[in-house]
């Protein structure tokens, strides 16, 4: 008997294993640099007499900020700077962000109760603006609170294309001035679906240093161009005061 209860119990434990995790999943939502993504808040009315509050914890932090709440009066004040006004409370209750940034990956909770996990999908390098003959690394990486489940990231570059599972995806170069203007374009996959997609430019700066140098030599050949035709006076001075004397 024994056997066979820890059998149930071990097969209960994997049931409500899947139910969790389908409900999380029903509750994962995903962004990339720019672009909006809306959150619903479920089971508040969307009367303008119902308060309705969106609140945040961002991704490594413990204390959740509140982004905007809606009074009985139907005024909407929010708890964050917001000057370009990206975050949108719907008439349904929803959030609307736009122009979506990494910061805003995290826990959202509508009234209280859990809504949804926003993850968010970018792509940067490392150095952010490298010069000619710099070692560039080039990520693709997946942001989420405590666990990105499974996934598959696609990064394409002219090329070359790379593929990772469950992890960020890298690509290394070293960078040469034709580089400049060269687009990264990153696909993350789950389930067999395209969850988001993300894309970046390689900026790479002008070399400054040849230039400096040929700068300072100018200005050395210069410096003693002045010299020379100082000189040159200063003997015909000295040749028209001795014709004198």
């Amino acid at each position: 008997m024994g056997g066979l209860h820890a059998q149930l119990f071990f097969e209960l434990l994997l049931i409500i294993s899947a139910i969790h995790l389908s409900l999380s999943d029903d509750h994962r939502y995903y962004a990339s640099e720019g672009r909006s993504v809306s959150l619903p808040c479920g089971g508040v009315e969307s009367s303008a007499g119902s308060v309705v509050e969106w609140v945040q914890t961002q991704i490594g932090h413990v204390t959740p900020n509140t982004i905007l709440t809606r009074h009985p009066d139907g005024r909407v004040s929010k708890g964050i700077k917001d000057t370009g006004g990206r975050f949108e409370l719907q008439t349904d209750s929803s959030l609307t962000i736009h122009r979506a940034v990494p910061e805003d990956a995290g826990s959202y909770q509508c009234n209280g109760n859990r809504a949804s996990e926003l993850l968010f999908l970018t792509v940067f390098s490392d150095p952010k603006d490298p010069m000619p003959g710099e070692l560039v690394i080039v990520t693709c990486e997946l942001k989420c609170a405590v666990n990105c489940g499974s996934y598959t990231l696609r990064m394409n570059a002219e090329d070359q294309s790379h593929t990772s599972q469950d992890a960020p995806l890298q690509m290394v170069l070293h960078v040469n001035k034709s580089d400049d203007g060269e687009i990264f374009r990153c696909r993350l996959d789950e389930g067999g679906r395209v969850r988001a997609e993300a894309s970046f430019q390689l900026q790479v700066k002008e070399d400054h240093s040849a230039r400096t140098k040929v700068i300072g030599t100018d200005a050395a050949h210069a410096g003693a161009g002045h010299l020379n035709l100082s000189l040159v006076f200063t003997l015909l001075a000295a040749a028209v005061v001795m014709l004198f004397e």
